[in-house]
């Protein structure tokens, strides 16, 4: 179950911080459950791997002191992975994320389309989910 799945996300990623520990073992248990009947729509569980990766992002940019929000953008602004990726992109911010920008704004894309227009499919998820676990983006953010 859950608590398992939660063991396994901190074995992967001994320094992930609790709350991207939990969004990964939630989305880790869905993944698992949703794959047994494969015509569900994966929209849960794609916004569930986009929130490992939105966390982390924003994680990473306050931890480092790469982001004010008092310069860069408002300081009300909601941190969403898009606001991430523009951050990056027009405020110039993160010269250490710059590289996975592209990547970041993929895996938005593939967020935006599940969560307000399209059927998230087994297969588009399955790439976000290996990113995540096999990425240098996710290990770069941890550290």
């Amino acid at each position: 179950g859950y608590i398992k799945k939660e063991k396994e996300v901190r074995e992967w990623f001994p320094k992930m911080p609790d709350s991207a520990i939990k969004f990964m073992a939630s989305a880790e248990q869905m993944y698992e459950v949703f794959q047994e009947n494969p015509i569900i729509d994966f929209a849960p569980v794609m916004v569930e791997y986009c929130k490992v990766i939105e966390f982390l992002l924003w994680d990473y940019l306050d931890r480092t002191g790469e982001y004010d929000p008092e310069i860069q953008c408002n300081k009300n602004q909601l941190k969403t992975l898009g606001t991430a990726a523009w951050a990056i992109k027009m405020a110039g911010i993160s010269k250490t994320l710059y590289p996975y920008l592209d990547d970041i704004e993929r895996i938005n894309e593939s967020r935006c389309e599940s969560a307000h227009k399209e059927k998230s499919r087994e297969p588009d998820v399955k790439k976000v989910r290996e990113y995540i676990r096999q990425g240098d983006l996710i290990k770069k953010l941890c550290s």
